[in-house]
């Protein structure tokens, strides 16, 4: 008889973003075999009352549940954990009324892996949380959401970490090291992976003397969009990239001031925005870039970057959280410092001036490979 689990956090697709966190639901499937999972889910109040948002339905194999989080918006944030607690307390009751769960995991620590933490020990079951990126990075040593945050990693079994920078950060903060350890996150092979560049660029419409610089993921200020502009502005004025375009595939709250950088620097032109797009998409956009970037101001272990390099991308991204861990395995990709625009112009012509390495990233795990590692931390 299957085990059961579940599943606590924002960070994870719904109606509302269905995009969004998808590396959640693929590890949570790959633990299908092991578990019956419920997945709650809370969807803060404020979108419930724009969206037609079912309360409960399922998907690939998930049980999923969305209750209301309530909060006040804008003021009482070192509370956050409180009001989403009690915003999912009576779904847990009748969840566990049920069927209890023998064990509770959550990805995002403060305020999901608090709750989750809080939850499980209320049912007397352990708990397993996950580090992911800025969730571990925006925490500063004795801060209100760090002491919780530690808290949160005491009272779990084991908290994951998806680089070696982020367990660091969390010692230095004062968490227990023995209750955290390493597990690098997978990729979907079937779509990630090298394609027919030639035949992509006649699909997307693009010339074969183009030169395409590629940016993935959210579009906020950290993600170094600014730099990214400035650099893409340097580069464009030398002769030989002429025919340079920058492609844009994501979205978020900072595109209007971006789109405004480009206008003002006289680069709207040169911009080929896709939005939001999905995964085989991405795949296809990241086979017929000359050089995929990532200008962040902080990561986990961005899967941006792993995903492109297992494209046999060029790439060049900043030297921040987890990334520098893939330069022992990965001759294709290259590293500058945060918030610099000039050393990121560099970084980007050299990488397009280079020759693309022959990778085959025999080092990065499958989802089904990464999976069996997870099932692991729940099975010991």
């Amino acid at each position: 008889m299957k085990r059961r689990l579940l599943f606590i956090s924002t960070i994870f697709p719904s109606v509302v973003a269905n995009k969004h966190a998808t590396y959640n639901i693929q590890a949570l499937q790959g633990l299908l075999t092991n578990f019956d999972i419920d997945v709650i889910n809370p969807i803060p109040w404020h979108l419930k009352m724009k969206e037609r948002i079912p309360a409960r339905y399922s998907v690939n194999g998930l049980n999923v549940y969305h209750p209301t989080y309530w909060y006040p918006p804008g003021f009482l944030r070192s509370q956050y954990g409180w009001f989403y607690y009690l915003s999912i307390k009576c779904c847990v009751a009748r969840l566990a009324k049920e069927r209890k769960p023998d064990v509770v995991y959550s990805s995002w620590l403060y305020p999901d892996g608090w709750v989750a933490s809080k939850i499980a020990a209320s049912l007397a079951v352990p708990s397993i949380l996950d580090a992911i990126g800025t969730d571990a990075n925006r925490l500063t040593k004795d801060s209100s959401v760090a002491n919780k945050t530690v808290k949160a990693i005491a009272r779990s079994k084991i908290t994951i970490c998806v680089s070696g920078a982020l367990k660091r950060k969390l010692a230095e903060i004062g968490a227990d090291t023995s209750k955290l350890t390493v597990l690098y996150r997978g990729i979907d092979r079937n779509i990630f992976h090298k394609m027919d560049e030639i035949a992509l660029r006649q699909e997307f419409g693009f010339a074969t003397k183009d030169v395409l610089v590629l940016y993935v993921g959210n579009l906020l200020k950290t993600k170094g969009l600014d730099e990214l502009a400035d650099a893409f502005n340097t580069l464009s004025k030398k002769p030989q990239f002429l025919n340079a375009k920058l492609i844009i595939a994501g979205s978020g709250r900072y595109e209007e001031n971006f789109k405004h950088r480009l206008k003002t620097l006289g680069l709207l032109g040169r911009l080929v925005f896709m939005g939001s797009c999905a995964l085989p998409k991405v795949a296809k956009l990241m086979n017929v870039a000359d050089v995929v970037c990532l200008p962040s101001y902080s990561e986990g272990r961005p899967n941006v970057v792993v995903e492109a390099l297992c494209c046999n991308a060029k790439v060049v991204a900043t030297d921040v959280g987890g990334t520098p861990e893939l330069m022992e395995f990965h001759r294709n990709l290259y590293l500058v410092p945060a918030k610099d625009s000039c050393l990121l112009a560099k970084a980007i012509f050299n990488a397009l001036n280079a020759q693309c390495v022959k990778d085959n990233a025999d080092d990065i795990d499958s989802w089904e490979e990464y999976s069996r590692k997870l099932a692991f931390y729940f099975e010991k």
